[in-house]
């Protein structure tokens, strides 16, 4: 069965379901009521001993007395299908959402996701403060919540906010959560990108520019070890901040958005320049450390051994993330933006006067008349119809015609 036909069947569902608790509207709201509240005490209050199961529990009760209350509060014109064409962005939503049928209740995924980010610190997390990866999800709770109360005139806006924060969310926190779930350790940090996707990479590239360099993934598979030109070994370990994965993860995520709000199709070349975009941030990255190794491979000296690697490391990458930033941008708008036609505006049509018959701007050098009733016609146009297209007045033969010029 195909995921839409399933999709429109369980909403069929959810609509015998909506009406079923409307039909008993004040019982249910005490259900959702009692359930919103148990959790809640849950939460807060825990019994002596309580282990991570009373959390699920007391979420669940949490989501389900929401859920309840809302799909009973909302009114039915907020659950109207949306059909609309638009941008890949409204596509997009409009299919996530099963044509806009779970919109309104945006605010309390929204919701649930600060829950659920909250629970995650105080039971989880070694580091209970909120961090950075905490600020992405808020932010795009934040979306969530707002997004059915920004005005319909800011439409495009808000889905590129909503877009972003998503894609934010998906780079940076979804796949650190599933791999500390395949470790079993919840204070694992992005070095797992690090390991797997940067250092080998920078350690490879550094040997081809004949830079002895090295990695010892038992000991620590985060540091890259590498002989100077003075002889001296040094050691560079790729902490969080220097991963960049942040700086990564917001340009693939504001180009998405962007793409997704400004297009209503991917072609071959919007599409070629998505990928080129993500694969060269990716290699910009690699490049920033290398750039960064070499200033102390050829700056080191007996005396100093780092050079000037550590001003490299505080400058090169925020200059060769804007530098990379501005080159994308320029690019995209000289070769793509140029030939795009903005989503939902009309093009602007050339001035003049048309022919009522075939549409067409009169010319100087083309004959043309005017009828009685003011309508503009090609004279050729004129003949062939044989009549005027807004007062039916008849042009019984060639003669009747004038054949003067027309000019506008």
């Amino acid at each position: 069965m195909r995921p839409r036909i399933l999709m429109e069947r369980l909403m069929a569902r959810l609509d015998k379901l909506i009406g079923f608790m409307r039909r008993r509207k004040y019982l249910w709201l005490l259900v959702s009521f009692l359930l919103f509240f148990a959790g809640l005490d849950l939460l807060l209050v825990p019994p002596k001993n309580a282990g991570l199961e009373y959390v699920v529990l007391g979420l669940f009760f949490l989501i389900i007395g929401l859920l309840f209350a809302l799909l009973i509060l909302v009114p039915k014109e907020k659950l109207r299908i949306e059909t609309k064409e638009g941008s890949l962005a409204t596509a997009l939503l409009n299919f996530l959402t099963v044509r806009g049928r779970l919109k309104p209740y945006f605010p309390v995924f929204g919701i649930v996701l600060l829950v659920v980010d909250i629970l995650y610190n105080v039971y989880l997390s070694a580091t209970p403060e909120l961090l950075t990866h905490d600020t992405v999800v808020i932010l795009f709770a934040v979306a969530l919540i707002a997004y059915n109360f920004v005005p319909g005139r800011f439409g495009r806006e808000k889905d590129f906010v909503f877009l972003f924060f998503a894609a934010l969310v998906m780079i940076l926190v979804v796949p650190l959560m599933l791999a500390r779930a395949l470790v079993g350790n919840f204070d694992e940090g992005v070095g797992i990108y690090s390991q797997y996707l940067l250092v080998p990479e920078v350690t490879g590239f550094l040997n081809l520019v004949g830079v002895n360099a090295w990695v010892l993934p038992a000991e620590d598979p985060l540091t890259i070890h590498f002989i100077t030109q003075s002889g001296t070994e040094v050691w560079v370990y790729i902490s969080t901040a220097c991963s960049g994965i942040y700086s990564f993860g917001i340009f693939t995520s504001a180009f998405l958005a962007f793409i997704l709000t400004e297009y209503n199709r991917i072609d071959k070349k919007v599409g070629l320049l998505m990928g080129l975009g993500i694969l060269t941030a990716y290699v910009a990255n690699i490049l920033r450390m290398v750039i960064i190794v070499l200033v102390g491979f050829y700056t080191s000296t007996p005396g100093n051994e780092l050079g000037f690697m550590m001003e490299a490391h505080s400058n090169a990458g925020w200059i060769i993330f804007l530098a990379w930033i501005a080159l994308f941008w320029f690019l995209m708008y000289r070769f793509l933006m140029r030939s795009k036609e903005p989503v939902g505006e009309v093009p602007v049509e050339k001035p003049g006067v048309k022919c009522g018959i075939c549409g067409d701007i009169l010319k100087v050098d083309i004959p043309g008349i005017r009828c009685e009733c003011g309508q503009f016609l090609h004279t050729e146009c004129a003949i062939e119809a044989g009549k005027c297209p807004r007062c039916s007045a008849a042009f019984i033969t060639q003669q009747n015609v004038a054949p003067e010029k027309v000019g506008f």
